[in-house]
């Protein structure tokens, strides 16, 4: 009997653990919010079409973390729900997973892509090397950007999409990148994105969590509530 009441407590435990684990947070469903970076770090290769799709995990995955912080409420314990937390999440999430990474990824592309026309020595170098391998080439060549000749209804919506997401992230919107690029430099600006992501991610989500959640918005959500 002893033994059935420690069993009955130990399972009651694991539930209550269960159900406070964060799946969002904690488990490789998070990899998910990930999707529109990657896509923004390779729209080079891919097409503003193809980005637009990887926006589709992205934002499935957003209004589900949102809504289990409203759920869960400011006790994480799912007792009272709380729109503040979902709130507050929203932001955290449209900051460090959608607009900071697109405008770092964005933004170092447009200046790749301008350096690289101020380096005309090492470009005619990096072409001569490629092309003296067919294979290769021929690989590359394929990311060359034949996707802005379509002009079908998914790619007249993917460019407004894109349009969209570049005035969001305001550097690139004024800079634009040039049309009509080869294989071989959407390669190297898919490359310097997904460089960029890879290095600005962490000091991203940092500065949005300690900075401008913690410190700005935090505080205005939770103003009266804290006076009260």
């Amino acid at each position: 009997m002893i033994q059935f009441y420690k069993n009955k407590i130990s399972n009651e435990n694991q539930h209550t653990r269960d159900k406070n684990k964060d799946i969002y947070k904690n488990t490789p469903v998070r990899y998910l919010g990930f999707a529109n970076e990657i896509g923004a770090a390779i729209a080079p290769l891919i097409g503003p079409a193809g980005e637009m799709i990887t926006y589709l995990p992205a934002f499935g995955y957003i209004a589900m973390d949102v809504r289990d912080k409203h759920k869960r409420g400011d006790g994480d314990d799912y007792e009272n729900k709380s729109k503040k937390r979902a709130a507050k999440e929203l932001v955290f999430q449209c900051l460090a997973s959608v607009i900071l990474p697109t405008a770092v990824v964005k933004t170092a592309q447009v200046a790749a892509d301008k350096a690289i026309d101020k380096m005309p020595n090492l470009k005619n170098k990096i072409k001569s090397f490629v092309s003296q391998r067919e294979s290769l080439n021929k690989f590359i060549n394929k990311f060359a950007d034949k996707h802005t000749e379509s002009k079908t209804v998914l790619n007249k919506i993917s460019h407004s999409f894109q349009k969209v997401v570049d005035t969001i992230t305001v550097v690139p919107r004024f800079i634009k990148l040039r049309q009509n690029k080869s294989g071989l430099r959407n390669v190297g600006l898919a490359m310097v994105g997904f460089t960029a992501l890879i290095a600005a991610i962490k000091p991203i989500d940092k500065f949005v969590e300690h900075v401008l959640i913690d410190k700005i918005v935090h505080p205005i959500l939770y103003k009266k509530t804290e006076k009260s």
